[in-house]
């Protein structure tokens, strides 16, 4: 994680609880979910707002937008398009989500994090090993457990906050690149390697 994101930065503007996924349009990303979870999360007599971009993810994408309409959120989801700047998407964001049904290591979880917002993602791929147990995971493909976790986080402002606190703390120790250079420094040492 470049130095840049873990700068104190502030977060959402606390009068609309707002969930945001940066991301691309394909189907491993799980946009379709992420709409199941937000109807599910309004219905349960709440308010809000689902902030959803990157490359596709724009009023121009007609599948996009019908899939939004046809779960009756048109109202409440804000589809952005590319971010050239990820740390500007995440200050407007209370709760970052990845509902993505599959990953290798997830950057943009882990950048989530550096700029303290709390987490919830589908435990697939490197995700539980990106948050510990900073944030909230979830069984993949479950939108029920993902309406569930926006719930209670939505509900505890402070929950949310110390697990941003968690999330940024842990990215400071352990996916900088002076850190990550230790420990790939540290793995070849561990199998034997000479001059590292």
């Amino acid at each position: 994680i470049p130095e840049k994101f873990l700068e104190e930065r502030p977060h959402g503007d606390r009068d609309i609880f707002t969930v945001g996924c940066l991301t691309r349009w394909t189907f491993d990303k799980g946009i379709d979910i992420l709409l199941r979870t937000w109807s599910q999360f309004l219905a349960g007599g709440r308010s809000g707002r689902l902030l959803l971009a990157g490359p596709g993810i724009d009023g121009d994408n007609d599948e996009l937008v019908a899939m939004v309409a046809a779960h009756g959120v048109s109202d409440s989801v804000e589809l952005l398009g590319p971010f050239r700047e990820p740390r500007d998407f995440h200050r407007s964001l209370d709760v970052y989500v990845s509902p993505s049904r599959t990953e290798g290591f997830p950057n943009v979880v882990a950048e989530a994090m550096a700029t303290g917002l709390a987490v919830v993602a589908t435990d697939v791929g490197g995700t539980s090993e990106v948050m510990g147990s900073t944030g909230i995971l979830v069984d993949n493909e479950d939108a029920d457990a993902i309406a569930q976790a926006l719930g209670e986080l939505a509900d505890d402002r402070q929950r949310r906050h110390q697990l941003g606190v968690d999330a940024r703390a842990r990215c400071a120790t352990e996916f900088t690149i002076a850190s990550t250079e230790a420990a790939v420094r540290r793995a070849y040492v561990d199998a034997g390697a000479t001059g590292v």
